[in-house]
């Protein structure tokens, strides 16, 4: 029994980030439960985001998973208590966030009355549940005190990481769905900046549609072109891009990007969409705006859409391009890959010699990567 015990040791939210790969038992104030959706393996996944005293915003992002959605976890109020025990630590988008996941094969959780009173009640735990509650306890009293009621909950949620100017209201739109002329909200990655931070490189993992090449004015234009633009980006900067979805360039004010830095996932508001010599750019309006991004639901599906499209055989195919993309070179090497000119200019071996001339291909031909 003691051993038992030793191995369900309760660790804190702040504490558990850094116990990565690690199964882990916590107890948590619930802030927010999303509502259960299936996934294509017919399991079911539920998210919470859960704190404590000792990470009060954002929170721990956990999915728990199960069989069926009534398994799912429950909540009543969203100042209830949850005990999760071997729930796993792990990171995603490239290992810059973290969140947990509750899979019943090992992990298993009990949900408890919020409201403060000398009885534990738990109204729901799952089969797997067979922890002694008491155990737990004057943990569950002393994280009470801190959050006794759902506005304490309330005031974590508008800490000073949230209390910023008022969000617009969203409509976001992937960069599949971008059109010519037309202003969009979009949640994406900024890959790369330039020293100012005027000129971005975004990417949310989708595949523009694709942009004329024959654009108003392209065959004499002197004017310092968006091809001059891009060549300044060194090999160095490109192998730091995803080899599948359009990145797009943006141009901004530098005022709009002082609190942002490149590898942040932030939504910008009300961009315009132009078509500038064959390329996809976006443009500042006069109502602009840019703040980090605070959906890990969101970020969490782009990437995991992103990390099957690598994976897969088919997965450097652009979306617009299925069932079969138009113009394909055939090969006789029935197991040879599609690659994007992005994956061929980011191979290893790839000289300086054809990197220039890659560069020219994306440039001028390639509808995978519209910089």
């Amino acid at each position: 029994m003691a051993k038992k015990r030793d191995s369900f040791k309760l660790i804190k939210i702040k504490e558990a980030f850094n116990l990565i790969n690690q199964h882990v038992t916590l107890i948590g104030v619930v802030l927010e439960s999303r509502e259960p959706k299936q996934c294509r393996n017919n399991d079911w996944i539920c998210t919470l985001r859960v704190l404590d005293d000792t990470c009060p915003s954002p929170g721990l992002t956990v999915n728990v998973f199960s069989k069926t959605a009534e398994e799912l976890p429950q909540i009543k109020n969203h100042d209830d208590m949850v005990l999760f025990t071997r729930i796993k630590m792990q990171t995603f988008d490239s290992g810059r966030r973290v969140n947990a996941a509750c899979d019943k094969r090992v992990a298993s959780f009990a949900l408890f009355e919020g409201s403060t009173g000398k009885d534990l009640v738990c109204y729901q735990c799952s089969s797997n549940f067979y922890e002694d509650v008491a155990l737990y306890k004057s943990s569950m009293d002393d994280l009470r005190k801190v959050f006794p009621n759902c506005s304490e909950a309330d005031n974590a949620l508008q800490s000073s990481i949230y209390r910023k100017a008022p969000r617009p209201q969203e409509n976001l739109t992937f960069l599949r769905e971008i059109k010519k002329g037309k202003c969009f909200d979009l949640l994406c990655r900024i890959l790369h900046a330039d020293e100012e931070m005027s000129t971005v490189f975004v990417w949310d993992g989708t595949d523009a549609p694709p942009a004329s090449i024959l654009a108003k004015g392209i065959e004499e234009d002197k004017a310092f072109s968006s091809l001059s633009v891009n060549t300044f980006l060194s090999r160095d900067t490109l192998l730091s891009f995803p080899t599948v979805g359009t990145i797009l360039r943006v141009s901004l004010s530098n005022h709009l990007f002082h609190q942002v830095k490149p590898g942040d996932w932030v939504k910008l508001y009300h961009l315009l969409c132009e078509v500038d010599k064959g390329s996809w750019v976006g443009k500042v309006t006069n109502s602009t705006k840019v703040h980090l991004a605070q959906d890990d639901r969101l970020v969490e599906k782009i990437m995991r859409i992103y990390d099957k499209r690598i994976s897969s055989k088919l997965g450097h195919i652009p979306f617009w391009s299925f069932p079969s993309p138009p113009g394909l070179t055939v090969t006789d090497d029935q197991c040879a890959p599609f690659l994007s000119l992005m994956d061929i200019i980011t191979f290893p071996k790839v000289n300086l010699f054809l990197y220039s001339l890659n560069i020219l291909r994306i440039l001028l031909c390639d509808r995978l990567c519209c910089y």
